[in-house]
């Protein structure tokens, strides 16, 4: 096998990742109806993944350019290295970002009041500290100290706790909305409603994420608990599966959520040229007009 070859089909791989990568940026930008906690925690996990991505198509940028074999590329060359601390910092980053949003979701459905005040906004805000703080410790772990399978085992836990809590959030959320018809206001319902729809839209995502996880994972394991000694290029198989599980992740990821939340879906995808609001007769309405001169038109079509 050209290891050639294959770095360069990476290379077109780590694109279609910053791609989709952008795309769920975009998407959660067009989200105007995301909490301020929700969106701290989606905008972390992106950052998460640009981390992921990026590193990695700068180690596979190296391999070409240094024309050289994995043994020198990943334990004898000083920047690759600094690079690689840095993916596991983003490979930790993506865990805690995903369980800050399912235990947030969890919040904002449990409790109602809670959720709304200034002291779950500080939490979060320290929470997002502490998770740059321990994915700093991660990679030193990893990388320095050379601990790797408690620490990936770890990750790979929160991972499935993240997905544990945000079916418990799903669930909780439908429960708690039929038994609150008429007890409480309608921005708390509606605060429940968004808990169930991006509860429900993320739940693949979350799942795709620890099998991504659980992929990169074994691919790691069978790397560093072999026996034999790998040189050269012979270590690259592990490496391409252990990068590109992520990688593959990030595409499909914006799909995902287009294909489970209708309304994104139809706000993106939509041409919004092509969409015309007409009255009852079949009439065309001008959107772009103002409040009163709609009212006008209306009022003239229904006097006609």
């Amino acid at each position: 096998m050209s290891w050639i070859l294959v770095n360069f089909f990476e290379i077109f791989i780590v694109f279609f990742a910053i791609l989709g990568n952008i795309t769920f940026s975009y998407i959660i930008h067009c989200a105007k109806s995301l909490q301020y906690c929700c969106r701290c925690s989606l905008q972390l996990f992106s950052f998460s993944m640009f981390i992921l991505t990026i590193t990695h198509g700068y180690t596979v940028l190296c391999f070409l350019i240094l024309n050289t074999n994995y043994e020198i590329l990943y334990l004898k060359t000083d920047h690759v290295k600094y690079f690689r601390m840095i993916h596991e910092f983003g490979y930790c980053l993506q865990s805690l970002s995903l369980l800050m949003f399912s235990a947030d979701r969890l919040v904002a459905g449990t409790l109602l009041q809670f959720y709304t005040s200034n002291s779950f906004k500080l939490l979060i805000v320290v929470l997002t500290i502490f998770s740059f703080i321990i994915s700093a410790g991660f990679s030193y772990i990893v990388h320095i100290q050379h601990w790797t399978i408690i620490p990936t085992l770890f990750m790979d836990f929160l991972d499935f706790l993240g997905l544990f809590l945000i079916c418990v959030a799903w669930k909780k959320s439908i429960k708690t909305y039929n038994s609150t018809i008429g007890s409480i206001c309608l921005e708390q319902r509606y605060q429940l409603s968004e808990v169930y729809n991006w509860s429900k839209t993320l739940i693949p995502g979350v799942i795709c994420a620890s099998v991504a996880k659980i992929i990169s994972i074994i691919s790691i394991w069978a790397l560093i608990t072999a026996k034999k000694v790998y040189v050269e290029n012979e270590a690259g198989c592990f490496l391409f599966f252990y990068n590109n599980s992520l990688n593959i992740y990030s595409i499909i990821l914006p799909f995902i959520i287009l294909f489970r939340h209708k309304a994104l879906r139809t706000k993106i995808v939509r041409n919004p040229e092509n969409f015309e609001l007409t009255t009852l007769e079949g009439n065309p309405i001008d959107l772009k007009i103002s409040s009163n001169q709609y009212f006008q038109t209306l009022g003239k079509f229904w006097n006609d």
